[in-house]
């Protein structure tokens, strides 16, 4: 029974593993993951998809996430929420490291919105630009 268990904490582990993998296979990818933590109001989550300048200190890891939980607040009262999104058309750079995804936010008050969020690849995962 024991062995059972380990074999299948480990298949969940490597998953986990390829999950998240996946979700940082393409610049569209992650930003599909991304939004769909903000869906979710994961504030947490979207930022394990985005990439900054250097290490974070606690402090200004609770500072992005205070920021962005004040405008998911925003969006939910006046917009009523993100209902979906569609990831559109990639602009791939040059150099293969950058790209620029456009997507259009569909919220649930019935409006939309057109936005575009750039994107880097950094060993071979692909993260949010979060240097804006």
């Amino acid at each position: 029974m024991k062995k059972v268990l380990g074999i299948l904490s480990f298949a969940l582990v490597l998953f986990g593993f390829t999950a998240c993998n996946s979700a940082q296979k393409s610049p569209e990818a992650v930003v599909g993951a991304y939004l769909e933590a903000l869906q979710k109001n994961d504030v947490e989550k979207a930022i394990t998809y985005m990439h900054f300048n250097g290490e974070m200190t606690q402090e200004e890891h609770d500072q992005i996430v205070a920021t962005f939980n004040d405008k998911l607040g925003m969006v939910n009262n006046h917009y009523q929420g993100i209902a979906s999104f569609e990831i559109g058309e990639v602009e791939m750079a040059e150099d293969g490291e950058h790209a620029v995804v456009n997507y259009v936010l569909h919220y649930g008050n019935g409006s939309e919105k057109k936005q575009s969020d750039k994107t880097i690849k950094e060993n071979g995962k692909w993260y949010v630009d979060g240097t804006k």
